[in-house]
């Protein structure tokens, strides 16, 4: 068995949720990497607006219309609305990794440090977090409570 075929067998089986445009997303963006990329992280609209500008630049196949109807069922789909400020010692890891951009590790890693530090009481404290990238974080430094 193909390497490949081994790792894809290890993936959890991921359906799209139903909607118009499943069938374009399923067409222009399932044969490049599967759906599991889609629904493991929601985002915001502009998130998701310009995830499908990055794929289409990496080549992914389809014309204007395609491209518009992916970004329209996937923001409603796997879209997120987003709060004007977060506060940092309550706020769950998919708010986290949608309001920061997080990768969800980098989420989790908040989560786990809030949870065993104690509540975080300045920005700066988030630089002793393992594995974040700080500045994902400070690029919001005007919309964050304790």
């Amino acid at each position: 068995m193909a390497l490949p075929l081994v790792c894809a067998a290890l993936l959890p089986a991921q359906e799209l949720a139903p909607g118009e445009g499943k069938d374009v997303v399923e067409r222009v963006c399932a044969p490049c990497h599967g759906v599991y990329n889609l629904v493991r992280r929601p985002r915001t609209r502009a998130a998701w607006e310009q995830t499908v500008e990055n794929m289409r630049g990496m080549g992914a196949k389809g014309s204007d219309a395609d491209f518009r109807i992916v970004v329209d069922y996937l923001a409603k789909a796997y879209g997120v609305s987003l709060p004007d400020k977060v506060n940092l010692n309550q706020a769950g890891y998919r708010l986290l990794t949608s309001f920061f951009a997080l990768f969800p590790e980098e989420a989790e890693a908040i989560v786990k440090y809030r949870e065993e530090n104690g509540p975080f009481r300045a920005l700066e404290d988030l630089k002793k977090v393992p594995r974040l990238e700080y500045r994902k974080v400070e690029a919001k430094k005007n919309r964050v409570e304790f």
